[in-house]
């Protein structure tokens, strides 16, 4: 199976999605800020925005990456036999990747929108008149995807603390653990 139904289905698929209260609340923002998202130009605050968003992303997977030891690496990743349940390191991972592509879907939205509202009319195109009937709904697509994009920002923040508990939890166990052979000499 390739890279991308992959990381969907890790991440919990259309399923995850709709049930998602990042997605719902992106939803209401994008809603309440229609206004601002049917106006030209809206798409420089995206284009100024997301970039730093993605930047922040991946070095957030290159930190977790990098935490802990060897042997707490070994305790969060793989199933165990008979699991069919994502381990909590792919589980991470599916998250952090669902944010970075969700980031850069609002950046191309952008882009496109700002290219086609800069770029020349032709008269002559048969589809001109479809492009402008489509331009609003796609905006709004663009902007609900910058807006799930900064949205999903608090729920990297909520992982990110999960996993620090999770490796405060098994450093503790291990120091627990030393602490009573210790104790036994």
């Amino acid at each position: 199976m390739s890279g991308f139904p992959r990381y969907f289905e890790a991440y919990g698929g259309l399923n995850a999605l709709v049930k998602s209260k990042y997605f719902w609340t992106a939803v209401l923002i994008a809603g309440a800020c229609s206004r601002y998202f049917t106006t030209p130009r809206w798409w420089e605050l995206s284009i100024a925005i997301v970039p730093g968003l993605v930047g922040f992303s991946i070095a957030g997977i290159a930190i977790f990456i990098s935490l802990g030891s060897d042997q707490l690496r070994s305790r969060i990743a793989g199933k165990m036999p008979g699991d069919n349940t994502e381990s909590p390191f792919m589980a991470f991972m599916a998250m952090f990747t669902h944010f970075i592509v969700v980031q850069l879907i609002a950046l191309v939205c952008a882009v496109i929108a700002k290219a086609f509202y800069d770029a020349r009319e032709i008269t002559t195109n048969p589809l001109a008149g479809l492009a402008s009937d489509l331009k609003a709904p796609f905006w709004l697509l663009g902007g609900f995807c910058f807006i799930y994009a900064i949205v999903l920002c608090v729920a990297l923040a909520i992982e990110i603390y999960r996993l620090a508990s999770m490796i405060d939890a098994f450093q503790t166990m291990l120091n627990s653990s030393d602490q009573e052979g210790r104790s036994d000499e």
